[in-house]
């Protein structure tokens, strides 16, 4: 490789990892609020599909058709009937809605006002999550900071701009670069197939398309669902698919710096043999036994 060309892809590298690095703590940083959000996007979707009523307004059904029909056919025909007619009477509130859910996740939710409710998940598998998930978001951009940015970006720029004059030698920039890239293709790359799992056709995008058909298929029962007390398969799919569409952005989002940097530390773990010659005052390789400082 001519000399200036290997200085300058080195060069290139150091940079481009350093974006990644910074890339890597943005988007693990902006992640941190998505399980209250994914709250508030289930809520919208449950909100806006007719089948879904406030508490009220499912006792108020009940207890109305309970009075005049015996018939247990004709008994859910009326609660159907009864939603269907006063879903703007009764209809949920985003409050409502997120008390449910994190009532049903285990949680003890209790109204604090009208229309206000506060929840307790300490102990149950939600309350766990919401602690964790901003440690993990954390925990996870430091990892990418550390590993592009400071073991590997910084380096090879050091290593183009001062060679072995500067604080790290070409051989280090590599051994981190060798070290590093797998861990970095694995994340990245796992990120990637989440958010493309949910956003292009496949198994799991076709299931989704399909979610009621797919859903009457199991225990939920097509009759059961239609007529239960909760919100029932189209309500509960447009939460599924508008979650499915707020994991996208961010799953991909995050995927892209640490696949980019994953392929950049791998063409770094070749610097010491193919740069060397290139780099300032950097240690020579002259032949396959010896080297030349």
């Amino acid at each position: 490789m001519p000399a200036k060309h290997g200085r300058n892809c080195v060069l290139v590298s150091g940079v481009v990892l350093m974006f990644c690095g910074v890339a890597c703590l943005a988007t693990a940083y902006s992640a941190q609020g998505i399980v209250e959000q994914a709250f508030v996007t289930a809520c919208n979707a449950m909100i806006s599909n007719d089948q879904c009523l406030s508490d009220v307004g499912k006792r108020v059904c009940k207890e109305s058709c309970e009075e005049f029909v015996n018939d247990e056919a004709d008994f859910r025909r009326c609660i159907v009937d009864c939603q269907t007619s006063r879903i703007d009477e009764f209809s949920f509130s985003m409050a409502e809605c997120e008390m449910e859910l994190k009532n049903q996740s285990g949680c003890t939710c209790q109204e604090v006002s009208v229309g206000a409710w506060t929840c307790d998940c300490e102990g149950q598998l939600l309350g766990v999550v919401q602690d964790e998930w901003g440690r993990a978001c954390y925990l996870v951009g430091a990892i990418g900071f550390a590993g592009a940015f400071l073991l590997t970006g910084l380096p090879a720029i050091n290593v183009a701009l001062r060679g072995s004059k500067g604080f790290c030698r070409v051989t280090c920039y590599s051994v981190f670069s060798g070290v590093l890239f797998l861990p970095f293709l694995a994340v990245g790359g796992a990120f990637l197939v989440v958010g493309f799992l949910f956003h292009y056709p496949g198994p799991v995008k076709d299931y989704l398309d399909n979610c009621e058909a797919e859903l009457e298929k199991t225990a939920f029962g097509e009759g059961a669902a239609r007529v239960s007390a909760d919100c029932g398969l189209s309500a509960f799919c447009d939460a599924v698919k508008a979650l499915a569409g707020e994991v996208t952005g961010p799953a991909v989002g995050a995927g892209i710096p640490f696949a980019v940097a994953g392929l950049f530390m791998f063409s770094g773990l070749y610097a010491c043999c193919c740069c060397s010659k290139s780099l300032p005052n950097s240690d020579r390789i002259v032949d396959k036994y010896s080297i030349e400082d």
